[in-house]
């Protein structure tokens, strides 16, 4: 039997709840846990303590009874838990103590992994042992470069953080700038993207060719929030091909699942003179019209048929395209259809126009 208050170098507190000789222990550290968090843990199979697989088992020979915490006295209640926590604080010195003398036997490449590991899931306590027992020069170059895009797709703005100040943040490549943007702004957050979008993050450095898509798909896809982000960097949309800001109004919108609200707030970030919207040519403008009419989104085109949106450099072709693309006896149609007979040379009666692209 394990008497409460003893010396004994074995746990005698449960691992949960502290009480006192308790009566099974977990196969894989040996922590011991009493009959009452057994039986709340019945059906978890990680260890609340390794967080490994394990069996519960009865302590061996055990004898006598558990003594709950709440039954103790209060200097028995103060003596179990300090003694706790001075074994857990021991217990964390002796791994990281370990864990230590593993890192100065690996390879440099192997350390590099494991830098990597840590960074993805943003485990910064991994990064600060790795980094604190090894010098960051043991780390190799590529790998800052994987810790960085890493924790960028998985959304950890602290590892982004943690990573900028260390001296292999300038070692990373251009090349893993791009992908860490592109990919926080595919799986990241908005957050991580703005943090990345400034240029102690070395922003100005990520190709305007790469921007210039991320506008394009972001547009389509109604992802305004991103437009707004990037249209604050009139020096980066300065960069852009007509070719992307013309297919990204053509396209804005086009997305599957873009409700009208967020194809509105698209639209009208596009359409900034300071996004250069006056660049845009009449095809593409036209192509918008098209889109919307097959939608049937009417609001979409009596928005589009104001003077601020260009209306007036808008082909006879494009609208007649639009019409055919709207389905017949709609609200859409007849708007269109209004709209033709005020143009010059189409005539109101002309109402059976043959359906093209």
């Amino acid at each position: 039997m394990v008497v409460f208050g003893t010396e004994d170098e074995d746990n005698y507190q449960c691992l949960i709840c502290y009480t006192a000789n308790p009566k099974y222990q977990v196969s894989c550290c040996g922590k011991k846990l009493c009959s009452e968090c057994l039986e709340q843990m019945k059906d978890k199979p990680e260890c609340p303590n390794c967080r490994q697989f394990h069996e519960k088992q009865r302590v061996p020979d055990w004898k006598g009874e558990e003594k709950p915490l709440q039954e103790m006295s209060q200097e028995e209640q103060k003596k179990a838990i300090k003694d706790v926590k001075n074994k857990q604080h021991l217990d964390l010195k002796l791994k990281e103590k370990q864990m230590k003398s593993r890192m100065a036997m690996q390879t440099d490449e192997e350390l590099g992994e494991q830098f990597i590991g840590a960074a993805e899931i943003g485990d910064l306590e991994m990064l600060d042992t790795i980094l604190g027992s090894q010098s960051e020069t043991r780390i190799p170059d590529r790998a800052f470069g994987e810790a960085w895009w890493l924790a960028a797709k998985g959304g950890h703005l602290e590892t982004l953080k943690y990573l900028r100040e260390l001296d292999g943040f300038n070692k990373i490549t251009v090349g893993k700038l791009e992908y860490a943007w592109v990919s926080a702004r595919l799986e990241g957050t908005l957050e991580v993207l703005e943090f990345l979008s400034k240029r102690e993050s070395r922003f100005d450095e990520i190709p305007s060719e790469s921007l210039g898509k991320s506008w394009i798909l972001s547009a389509y896809e109604g992802n305004y929030e991103v437009l707004q982000l990037l249209s604050q960097h009139k020096d980066r949309v300065d960069e852009f091909s007509s070719a992307d800001l013309g297919d990204a109004w053509a396209s804005a919108g086009s997305g599957s699942d873009v409700h009208s609200e967020a194809k509105y707030k698209v639209l009208e970030i596009l359409s900034q003179p300071e996004n250069r919207f006056d660049e845009i040519s009449s095809e593409n403008l036209g192509r918008q019209w098209i889109h919307a009419a097959d939608e049937e989104q009417h609001e979409i085109l009596q928005l589009l048929s104001q003077p601020k949106y260009r209306f007036s450099d808008i082909s006879k072709d494009a609208l007649q395209r639009a019409y055919n693309f709207a389905k017949p006896s709609t609200v859409t149609r007849t708007f269109l259809s209004q709209l033709m007979s005020k143009a010059d040379g189409i005539s109101s009666e002309d109402t059976r126009l043959k359906r093209f692209l």
